[in-house]
Parts: structure tokens; sequence; C-alpha cells
């Protein structure tokens, strides 16, 4: 995902005014390595060993030394639900391309009855839009599950 995130936030940037830190994580093949350097897309393969600044710039320090100066800073991290709760209860998880996210059906339902949600947390990438939407969703749903249970 972060080679992906790289080609889309290379588009705000200036001409070579993007840099890709694969510091170990990922190998680009030939094609991959192409693309980068005909959208001007530098790549950096030292490791880095640091992050660091106290204003409007980001030091972000390699391995053999060197300090590379920026002004913004995209990370593209794995993420894991951490509720515990839902888990707990059996809740089904999915795995999308940041990490998991909880199964649920078109109403946020998820793979247990009555247990709901929304936001991050059910969807395999974040977005602030949809998880307004979401969240919507799911309390209506929520409610017309506590109103309108079938007997049992």
């Amino acid at each position: 995902m972060s080679l992906h995130q790289t080609v889309l936030v290379s588009d705000w940037a200036s001409p070579g005014g993007t840099t890709l830190f694969l510091s170990g994580a990922l190998e680009l093949d030939t094609a991959q390595r192409n693309d980068l350097a005909a959208r001007g897309i530098q790549v950096e393969h030292m490791r880095v060993v640091e992050v660091a600044g106290d204003g409007p710039a980001i030091d972000v320090r390699l391995e053999d030394g060197r300090a590379l100066r920026f002004h913004g800073l995209f990370l593209q991290p794995r993420t894991r639900p951490a509720l515990a709760l839902a888990e707990s209860l059996g809740c089904a998880l999915d795995e999308g391309p940041l990490g998991p996210f909880f199964r649920t059906d078109e109403t946020k339902e998820t793979t247990v009855r009555g247990v709901f949600a929304c936001g991050d947390v059910a969807r395999g990438m974040g977005s602030v839009a949809f998880a307004v939407g979401d969240g919507a969703r799911a309390g209506m749903a929520a409610h017309q599950s506590l109103l309108f249970r079938p007997a049992e």
C-alpha cells in the first residue's frame, strides 16, 4: 500500500518532490522502479533510523548518517482493531490491505447478531466520510434491531 500511496501523493508535489522510503520493507521490481522514475519519484533504499522535527520541517535520518528534510510525511501502517470485546463475542474479521477489520453486512451488523461495527474498524481502508455514513447506517440499524427484534 505504501507504493500505491506514494503514487497518489506525488500528484500533489512538485516534480521530484516525492520520496519513497523502502527501509528494507519492500523490494521493487523493474516495472515498479521504471514507473516511479517516470513519475519523478525518488526511491530511498537506506533504512530510516529516526524521524525528528520541531517546526515546519521534518528530518528523516538514515542508517548511513544522512538526514533528509521534508515539509510533509505520509505513513502507511498496518492496523489492528483494539476491540477485545467484539473479538471475544466471536465477531469475524476479514483481512484488508492495511490489516484486519470486522466483517459486516449492508446494515453494518457483524457476524454476531445484534453487534454492529462502523468506521475504520469495519472497513478495509479508513475514510472519514465513509465512517460518518457507516455510523449513521449502523446507528439506525442497531435502533431498528432493538425495536423490531423477531420473537425468539
